[in-house]
């Protein structure tokens, strides 16, 4: 009772409310319902105010099926709190663990892009946020729909990078001379490529983006994801995660013409032999 009794009175009146309840601060921000939040209340109440959401059980499922989309953003001792800023801090941490090029292409549908853009904001009231903002955000139908279209969006961002790869791999099997409807392996369309190159082709060194190329395409890291990777790094000096929307095509770009300078290096080569011969 040193604390005095007024904070104990506010603890036990919102145990059990915690998820429907929330203290906002004098800027409306809301705040975490903690020890030092009570002793505040105590001494300057005039400085804050209690909103009351209306809970039913569609909130709720609406809420916890939220937290089960990012709980693996979501400390175990933030779900102790039970207010709503830690589950939108969690969403916000999500975007932020996402590649580079994730958080800011423009190949996604324009709802994961509203999505994205709204989690970025440096500060959310979080009550406001998840009752108001997304559904209004998913307009269609209850929120149970709004979850939903929360998930689609979700696995849209998460999986950007990902299909960005299947893209170039497909790319990469026309530009090696593979049908890309067979399935070719990205390690199989590079080795039959360089199959074809003469021994003094290989040792020949070329200009810099044909012999970073070239260096990856002799000894490829295993798996076809790790060799697109490298051959990214070799040839534009960036990761993939780093990526913006216009790399793609200018690594595309620099990969045909750089082929084009070892396969000029090998037609060379072979009308030299057709001369000694």
């Amino acid at each position: 009772m040193k604390r005095g009794p007024i904070p104990i009175l506010l603890a036990a009146a919102l145990h059990g409310r915690r998820d429907h309840m929330t203290i906002l601060g004098a800027d409306g921000r809301e705040m975490e319902l903690r020890a030092d939040l009570f002793r505040a209340l105590e001494a300057h109440p005039e400085r804050y105010r209690v909103q009351r959401e209306q809970w039913s059980a569609e909130k709720d499922a609406y809420f916890r099926g939220l937290e089960s989309l990012f709980i693996e953003e979501l400390a175990p001792q933030e779900r102790v709190d039970g207010s709503f800023a830690p589950l939108v801090r969690a969403m916000q941490r999500w975007l932020l663990s996402l590649p580079g090029y994730a958080r800011q292409t423009s190949d996604v549908s324009k709802e994961a892009a509203r999505f994205r853009k709204s989690l970025q904001k440096p500060y959310l009231n979080a009550r406001a946020y998840l009752f108001e903002t997304l559904p209004q955000m998913f307009p269609e139908g209850p929120l149970s729909s709004v979850l939903a279209q929360v998930t689609a969006a979700r696995q849209e961002l998460a999986g950007a990078k990902m299909r960005l790869s299947a893209r170039l791999m497909q790319e990469f099997a026309v530009l090696f001379g593979h049908d890309v409807q067979a399935e070719t392996s990205l390690g199989s369309a590079l080795a039959d490529w360089r199959e074809g190159l003469s021994p003094k082709v290989r040792q020949h060194v070329f200009s810099g983006t044909a012999q970073a190329m070239l260096d990856v395409v002799l000894t490829p890291p295993a798996g076809d994801l790790q060799t697109l990777e490298a051959l990214a790094r070799a040839v534009l000096g960036l990761r993939m995660n780093d990526w913006d929307d216009g790399k793609a095509s200018l690594f595309l770009e620099r990969v045909r013409a750089a082929k084009a300078e070892i396969e000029a290096q090998e037609e060379r080569g072979e009308q030299r032999v057709d001369v000694d011969a």
